[in-house]
């Protein structure tokens, strides 16, 4: 830093700029071959891709060879509808980048990552990327909601899980386990979660794998009740065994239909009248009736349950108001209500011939999208053909404008309910508003049927879309119960028929619905068995031998494992097994039945009235998976960046192919737990070694995590911190480099100079050098949320060069931690007679030196480790820029630069000067205080200047700090921005100037009305608005203008001011100089100056 001084004033400044980077050369391929591959979801992340794994499409995938820039002569290609790529390639090594992928999907945490390096032919180079929210780890389990009749005490199970194999396979359908266990279909045992007390009857399930926390939405279901009397709108959370309200919406959710005992008087009330008493002493056949609960299933309460990827939000439907509910997931202020929920409206008026006939309930998360799913109910007009499904989406960035996804109409054939004597017939019905059936009482337990659709569930298995119709019959009937006329005594029992449908993905961001058993080119052995729409269905085992439709639709598709899983009842396909519940999985392939596990046996050996469950009526609701969540890795790969074996690339801070990795390096990973900056007690630290391809990481479960956090879910599991600062640091001494690149020192190469298209941060390198203030290469990231990967953590070395730094005082970001400038030493590029080189910025005070306790020349009196030109004064590389000129607020600053550029391209000198005098050139958050940063001018191509003057504008408002002035001057062929002050440059110089300033001013008054003459007393009449002006001599020292003269003679400069209300004037910003103050002009109050010099120098005239 260069620092001047003098008796009166003084100045000085620095200047400095960059270096266009020269021509590109590239490795030209020989004759073309070809590269293939899939780029594929892992859902399991285990690397491989696995046989249900499905492809990713419209994405790109782009080879390219070793470049100068690193990102020319690529050959791209878009993935198919399969994920599939096929590269033309040349002869050689590539480097393969896959780029374009949504914002929903990230690098796998195994396998390749999104840059792969490969020779030309190579096949299979597959290319796993996921999404968080579909992880599913190999030991999930399931859950679902299950029902009891009136449950007065509470305690039985209100939600269960179960192992994801539970039960057994039985693929001849006879109704035995295959592996020959006579219990195979009902072990092991579900674990209850909840109770009837806990949560009462609830459909809607969530699962937040970060904290194993279930969520359950309250559920309308007739001859069953909410946890308590008029808590329709509840959810809850269940967590390690405990149950707690999270949101209370009842207010918004409906009124409770549901009859109510009075133990007092012995009565019931709900569409009972005021007098009907209770036959059994209890509220049991008050359940039995329960009538006005009839036609609110399906109006009351929620519907179904889910959550975002990023398991931030919970959305559901109020099945009374008909709107989607966006709720956030937080463990403050809890239970939520409704100010904390966002509502919004469905499109109820586009597809149903009466808008009151269309009922919401479906909803699923897929891939950053909310899909609802709705019902054309045909209540009003009760015209069957008007019987249709529709599933809509909304952006879960920016919810509330829906598109149509799929209309399915619900007009196909069924066959049969109940195969009885006669028929039920299992075609859907319009929703019926009173107790009703299709044929009378069947069998011994009076078993009736009239299917109403009721879309409640979607699932998604890859890029096809699964449908649950659940039958709302179901959900209005019981197992021997009584019908809604308090006076019929008959006992029915209520069978479902509920279906599940495909619609599989057109290749063009739509869906096409199954027909004739066939879906997305696959036909099942439903084809033509006259059971679904076109005249066959794609799921065509879920049956029992008396019933052609036995499913509950609520659906669950763990993703990677090729079938849906579905509720049902009647699940043994024995004729001696029935009046039971529970659950099939279904291959999304053939559409066969491929395991099956019962819950529930409502009447065990034809007990009468039974346990309470629901039997073949909807005694099972939703199912979800509850998994860990997807695993976070971060990490990626250490180069030489020395080119390919031709030299092609070196040093461009580009991974290039062909090029060296560094092998055995040991790699620390430190992060920042409190976020109270790093070095801190709670820093954590784990360390790991580069792999023969260069590639190094840091995963969830690694051994070397062993002092870092554990998992909320899993306490005997260590993980990465989710969204934390951390950092990654390497020895760039460590010999493993020397070893891998050749003897000698190596330093970071270029950073982040991949480019500014989509695939610059996967090829660049992020290393900045002593990032820790330990001479430690590295970068600081922050950690992303479970699942979110990052793979782009990649650190180049190339051998060591010299560098020039700046002197400022630190604040000012000198040192390499604080991001100080650093410019590469080049022959071509320098401002004044030389640049020499230090190890790291020289960060000085130049009034602790003038005090003597420090230098006050920063790196001005240091030889160098390493000079270019011939500095004028042994060490002194701060001659490139002089201030010429005062640094008047307002007026112009001028410069003489001196400066070499040898590169053959114009090139800026950029300057940032701390006109506010605040100690930094920034203003705290991130930005550039004004004014403070600019091109001061740009150098031409192949020029030398010597003292070529450029003027800038000093702002008005400039106060500079107690009368000095601190400038940074780059000169580089680098394009720099307003923050760029520090930081490094691929060539040039930094110069670094403090400049002392100096004021002059005081008073003017009229001395007739003080009482002691030719000096300032209190009595005196301060003069305001009178013209003052300062002559500035130049550079000759010789004033040349007259106090008569209007304008500056010679080679004078003139500066005026006026004085304010007290007399006062100021010029300020002055340099050594020689000056005169004048007034031209004298008020015709006070036209005579007095005698000047008759006191001392405070109060006298001058």
């Amino acid at each position: 830093m260069k620092k001047v001084l003098f008796l009166f004033l003084a100045t000085s400044l620095v200047l400095t700029a960059f270096v266009l980077a020269g021509g590109d050369s590239m490795a030209v391929p020989a004759a073309p071959t070809s590269i293939t591959g899939v780029v594929y979801r892992d859902y399991n992340a285990n690397g491989v891709r696995d046989t249900h794994e499905p492809g990713v499409p419209n994405v790109t995938v782009t080879a390219y060879p070793a470049s100068a820039t690193g990102s020319t002569g690529g050959v791209s290609a878009t993935t198919a509808a399969d994920g599939s790529y096929s590269l033309a390639t040349g002869a050689g090594q590539w480097r393969i980048e896959v780029t374009g992928l949504p914002d929903y999907l990230f690098d796998g945490a195994a396998g390749s990552t999104t840059v792969v390096f490969t020779n030309d032919g190579a096949s299979n180079v597959d290319i796993g990327v996921n999404n968080p929210g579909e992880y599913a780890a190999s030991d999930s389990r399931l859950t679902t909601n299950i029902y009891y009749h009136a449950d007065r005490s509470g305690a039985n199970p209100a939600l269960l899980s179960f192992d994801y194999d539970a039960g057994c396979v039985d693929a001849n359908l006879d109704g035995s386990c295959d592996n020959g266990d006579p219990n195979g279909f009902d072990t092991p045992a579900p674990t209850t979660e909840a109770t009837q007390s806990d949560i009462g009857t609830t459909w809607g399930l969530a699962h937040d794998p970060s904290t194993d926390t279930i969520y359950a939405a309250a559920f309308m279901k007739r001859h069953t009740q909410f946890r308590n009397h008029g808590e329709t709108g509840l959810i809850f959370s269940i967590h390690n065994g405990v149950t707690s309200v999270y949101a209370d919406l009842s207010a918004q959710t409906g009124t409770d239909p549901h009859v109510q005992y009075d133990p007092v008087t012995n009565q019931c009330t709900g569409g009972l009248g005021t007098s009907w008493q209770s036959q059994s002493g209890d509220e049991t056949d008050c359940w039995d009736h329960d009538p006005d609960s009839w036609d609110q299933v399906g109006r009351v309460g929620f519907g179904d349950l889910d959550i975002s990827d990023d398991l931030s939000t919970l959305w559901t439907i109020n099945l009374s108001t008909r709107e989607l509910y966006q709720i956030p997931v937080t463990t403050s202020g809890l239970p939520l209500g409704i100010a904390d929920i966002t509502a919004y409206a469905l499109p109820l008026t586009a597809t149903c011939q009466n808008s009151d006939d269309l009922r919401p309930f479906a909803l699923a998360f897929h891939d950053g999208r909310v899909y609802v799913g709705m019902t054309c109910t045909a209540e009003t007009s009760q015209d069957r053909n008007e019987l249709q499904a529709f599933v809509y989406s909304t952006d879960a960035a920016a919810p509330g404008t829906f598109t149509l996804e799929l209309s399915v109409p619900l007009t196909y054939n069924r066959e049969y309910a109940i195969d009885a004597n006669p028929d039920s017939d299992a075609d859907w019905n319009p929703w019926s508003p009173t107790f009703t059936y299709l044929q009378s009482p069947q069998f011994n337990s009076g078993e009736v049927a009239y299917p109403q659709p009721w879309l409640t569930d979607i699932e998604f298995d890859g890029n096809d879309m699964i449908l649950g119709i659940r039958d709302r019959y179901g959900d209005q009937m019981g197992f021997r119960r009584y019908s809604t006329d308090p006076a019929d005594n008959t006992m029915y029992s209520g069978d479902s028929a509920g279906d599940i449908l495909k619609a599989c993905s057109n290749g063009a961001g739509g869906w096409t619905l199954e027909s004739n058993g066939s879906c997305g080119g696959n036909t099942t052995g439903g084809a033509n068995n006259n059971q679904g729409p076109g005249g066959g269905e794609f799921y065509y085992q879920e049956h029992y031998p008396y019933h052609t439709e036995i499913s509950m639709s609520g659906l669950v598709n763990v993703p990677g494992r090729g079938e849906v899983v579905e509720n049902a009842y009647d699940t043994i396909y024995d004729t001696n097994e029935f009046f039971d519940g529970g659950i099939l999985w279904m291959d999304n392939t053939s559409g066969q039945r491929n395991r099956a596990y019962r819950i529930y046996d409502t009447s065990p050996g034809g007990s009468d009235p039974g346990d309470g469950t629901f039997a073949k009526g909807n005694g099972l609701g939703d199912l979800e998976y509850l998994s860990a969540p997807a695993p976070l890795e971060v990490g990626n790969r250490l180069w030489c960046d020395l080119g390919d074996g031709s030299g092609v690339g070196a040093g461009n801070g580009i991974q290039d192919p062909g090029e060296e990795v560094v092998v055995n390096a040991t790699v620390t990973l430190e992060c920042d737990i409190n976020g109270d900056g790093f070095n801190g007690g709670d820093d954590v630290s784990a360390t790991t070694t580069t792999d023969a391809n260069g590639n190094y990481l840091f995963k969830d479960g690694d051994a070397s995590l062993s002092n870092f956090p554990t998992a909320p879910w899993d306490s005997n599991l260590h993980i990465l911190p989710r969204n934390t600062q951390c950092r990654i640091l390497i020895d760039p001494t460590q010999a493993a480099l020397a070893d891998s690149c050749g003897s000698g020192q190596y330093e970071p190469t270029t950073p982040n100079n991949g480019g500014s298209d989509d695939g610059a941060d996967l090829r660049d390198s992020d290393g900045l050098p002593n990032i820790d203030g330990a001479g430690n290469t590295g970068v600081v990231f922050t950690t992303g949320s479970h699942g979110q990967n990052d793979h782009t953590l990649d650190f180049g070395f190339k051998p060591q060069a010299d560098y020039d730094w700046g002197d400022l005082p630190d604040s000012f970001a000198t040192l390499t931690g604080s991001g100080g400038p650093s410019h590469v030493i080049t022959s071509d590029l320098y401002l004044g007679s030389c640049v020499d080189a230090e190890a790291d910025g020289q960060p000085d005070d130049p009034q602790a030196g003038a005090a003597g306790s420090g230098s006050g020349n920063g790196d001005d009196g240091n030889t160098g480790t390493a000079t270019t030109g011939t500095c004028a004064q042994a060490g002194d590389d701060e001659d490139g820029v002089t201030l010429t000129t005062p640094m008047i607020p307002g007026g112009q600053a001028c410069f003489n630069v001196t400066a070499h550029n040898g590169t053959g391209s114009d090139v800026n000198i950029y300057a940032w000067i701390d006109w506010n005098g605040d100690g930094d050139f920034g203003d705290g958050a991130g930005g550039v205080d004004a004014d403070e940063s600019f091109i001061l001018g740009a150098v031409p191509a192949n020029t030398d200047w010597t003292d070529h003057e450029i003027c800038t504008t000093v702002p008005a408002a400039a106060t500079f700090d107690g009368g000095e002035v601190h400038m940074r001057f780059r000169l580089t062929s680098d394009a720099l921005t307003g923050p760029d002050w520090g930081g490094p440059a691929s060539d040039g110089e930094v110069e670094d100037y403090w400049q002392p300033l100096a004021c002059v001013g005081n008073y003017v008054w009229d001395d007739s009305t003080g009482t002691t003459a030719n000096v300032q007393d209190a009595n005196d009449t301060p003069l305001e608005n009178v013209t003052v002006r300062l002559v500035w001599a130049d550079g000759n020292g010789v004033i040349d203008t007259d106090a008569g003269d209007a304008a500056a003679q010679g080679d004078d400069v003139l500066y005026t001011t006026s004085t304010d209300a007290s007399g006062k004037y100021e010029f300020c910003g002055l340099i050594p100089a020689t000056y005169r103050v004048e007034i031209p002009t004298p008020p015709s109050s006070a036209p005579q100056a007095v005698t000047p010099d008759q006191g001392d120098d405070v109060k006298d005239s001058d």
